[in-house]
């Protein structure tokens, strides 16, 4: 999430769109230890799953992958045909339906601040963590978003150039040292009230910074090497030029999986535990293996929530150095009152959420299941109906404007996004290239139709589906040839 936030904050002064890049591939001995496969290994199919609702949950509107061909990989164990095949099951069933509405939305402003500074980068004095030297604040951001503390990432010049008035929260990690103007401002940040976190590394005074001395040293032995044979390269995680058998390697103690999980999970309770009160997440649930970004448009908010729980599989199990298997669970997702009592939809079943309520907080209950993530949508208005708005007949060669409302019961147009799905089907009952998905923009939505010149006549069929609440509308129109001969 770290690396995805980066790329955003570095777009944001220009307005540029960052390309947001799965990286299918594992460095060799970080998943399987050399003696089963010398070379790069690809992710398994539950990381799949779960880097992509990573990446879904910051509304991208390009995304992609990065990855070896199969026969790139020296082996069977290296490669894994399950991960592209459940790639093609995210694209059918998220990428393709909801793919429309994901390009619209956009992240929901966040009180939470976290520095990621190239001073510190240069001048640092505190032990190096794993991966390249822009990734130092990686680890405290996991634990933070384990914590469902979401935050956006800052620079250096970010602070210098724009200052800190759009945050309330400002966390420190891996500052060792800090520029004179950034400095000054993080003071006056201070003296108006915000808020500052620091881990153990911090090197100018703050003497209000809140500090948390969690040791994340040890991440880089989280490795199949370190656990089979107690070594790992020198550059493990920091060369992409790593070769097998010659690269320098230095002996460490292996750390499995597993209790990386539940070191990084104690972080996350500790860190809940010592702000509460002082930093409360807005939307949150329970359990540290879920994670929960939140989007908006139009005043709706959309959480993507998705599954963090894992265990080994059967190709990387033996080796403990991840856990690429997710396990389905249903969590209760809680979310501080705004002035409206929402309505909630489950985006990805199509279906109402059971929504309780007390005075100042909201739960939902939120399936998990093969998927591995949801949408769940927080609307004012229950969807009530679909309407479509099309001529009964239409002539080839020409173009139709087709109009589709979605209303509440009292047939006022909902707000927010709607995903739909139009299926034309011709008088022979086949789906046409005219069959789409869209997007509907505070319930309405209005596309083209311009039957070809050799397009069957007779009776066509448009059904529509609203992928929100499931309601649809099937709508029939004749396509009749022009009576005067003449097309446009």
């Amino acid at each position: 999430m770290l690396y995805i936030e980066t790329l955003r904050a570095v777009c944001k002064p220009a307005r540029q769109e960052p390309l947001q890049v799965v990286t299918l591939l594992n460095y060799p001995g970080e998943v399987f230890t050399e003696k089963h496969c010398k070379g790069w290994a690809m992710m398994g199919p539950g990381r799949l799953i779960e880097t992509t609702w990573i990446n879904v949950s910051r509304a991208p509107r390009i995304l992609g992958y990065y990855a070896f061909d199969q026969v790139n990989f020296p082996d069977d164990i290296g490669g894994c045909r399950p991960t592209l095949e459940t790639l093609r099951t995210l694209a059918a069933k998220v990428f393709e339906p909801y793919g429309p509405m994901i390009r619209q939305l956009e992240v929901a402003p966040r009180r939470i601040a976290v520095l990621s500074s190239e001073a510190s980068r240069l001048y640092n004095k505190s032990p190096g963590l794993l991966g390249y030297p822009n990734y130092q604040p990686y680890h405290f951001y996991t634990v933070l978003a384990m914590a469902h503390l979401n935050a956006d990432v800052v620079f250096d010049e970010t602070i210098e150039r724009y200052g800190l008035d759009a945050y309330d929260v400002l966390v420190l990690p891996k500052c060792d040292v800090l520029t004179k103007t950034v400095y000054e401002q993080v003071l006056a940040f201070q003296k108006r009230g915000g808020m500052v976190i620091a881990d153990q590394y911090l090197g100018p005074s703050l003497s209000e910074a809140m500090r948390f001395d969690f040791d994340f040293t040890y991440r880089q032995k989280v490795s199949a090497n370190a656990i089979a044979t107690g070594k790992i390269y020198l550059g493990a995680g920091q060369d992409d030029h790593i070769i097998p058998g010659k690269s320098e390697m230095t002996a460490v103690k292996g750390v499995t999986a597993r209790q990386d999980q539940l070191i990084m999970e104690s972080h996350a309770a500790r860190l809940r535990k010592e702000l509460k009160g002082k930093v409360e997440p807005d939307v949150w649930c329970d359990r540290h293996d879920v994670l929960i970004n939140v989007l908006e448009k139009h005043g709706v908010r959309y959480l993507v929530v998705f599954n963090d729980k894992r265990t080994h599989d059967e190709r990387t199990g033996p080796f403990k150095g991840i856990m690429e298997k997710l396990e389905s669970q249903t969590v209760t997702i809680h979310v501080r009152r705004g002035k409206e009592t929402p309505v909630a939809y489950d985006l990805v079943k199509q279906e109402r959420l059971d929504l309780k309520q007390t005075a100042e907080v909201l739960t939902v209950p939120v399936e998990l299941g093969e998927l591995g993530g949801t949408i769940v949508a927080l609307g004012p208005a229950e969807i009530a109906r679909v309407t479509v708005a099309a001529p009964k007949r239409m002539m080839r060669n020409h173009r139709y404007a087709l109009r589709i409302r979605l209303v509440d019961a009292r047939r006022d147009t909902v707000r927010g996004l709607q995903p739909l799905r139009v299926v034309i089907k011709n008088p022979g009952g086949k789906k046409t290239e005219y069959s789409r998905y869209g997007c509907a923009s505070n319930g309405n939505y209005v596309f083209d139709l311009l039957p070809a010149l050799n397009d069957p006549l007779g009776v066509w069929t448009m059904e529509v589906t609203d992928l929100t609440a499931g309601r649809s509308v099937t709508q029939r129109f004749e396509v009749v040839d022009n009576p005067s001969g003449k097309y446009h």
